[in-house]
């Protein structure tokens, strides 16, 4: 119990509290999507009774994301910066590790992982895949998921 308070005093707490604001909002947004523009929850055909979470899912996933991301940001914020700034060298190597071959190899694939993965139908090569995991904005498309985003009148699918 000390080491709990003596977190929350150190703990920068606007900058908490804005994070899990965002977080708020973004579960908010997903949720007044599901129930304006989807179908809202999944219903039995017969009784009429829910059966499921159906377009509400996505509300539901971005809501335990945010608690994990919540969840690890506590735990990074105990790790002291200084050591990290002193291995700089390695920050960059590993980052630019992972950049350079995403910009001249495509779609090849060693193990379960594939390199320069193009997740849509567009020229994005820009994406690692491990197994079965990939970005899922991506997946259904940009336009799909947020059918706000219509650029064009062809684009929208009403």
């Amino acid at each position: 119990m000390e080491s709990i308070q003596r977190y929350w005093k150190r703990t920068d707490k606007t900058y908490l509290l804005l994070c899990i604001l965002s977080s708020s909002f973004a579960v908010l947004a997903l949720s007044s999507w599901a129930a304006k523009q989807g179908s809202g929850f999944a219903l039995d055909d017969v009784t009429g009774q829910i059966v499921g979470i159906g377009d509400y899912r996505r509300a539901v996933v971005q809501a335990g994301a945010a608690a994990i991301g919540l969840c690890v940001a506590v735990l990074l914020s105990n790790i002291d910066y200084r050591s990290l700034v002193k291995v700089w060298p390695v920050h960059v190597a590993v980052t630019w590790g992972m950049v350079l071959p995403t910009l001249f190899i495509r779609n090849v694939t060693v193990g379960p992982l594939t390199i320069g993965y193009n997740a849509g139908d567009t020229d994005n090569y820009s994406w690692y895949k491990l197994g079965g995991f990939y970005p899922p904005a991506h997946r259904a498309g940009k336009d799909q998921l947020y059918p706000d985003l219509c650029h064009a009148p062809e684009q929208c699918p009403w």
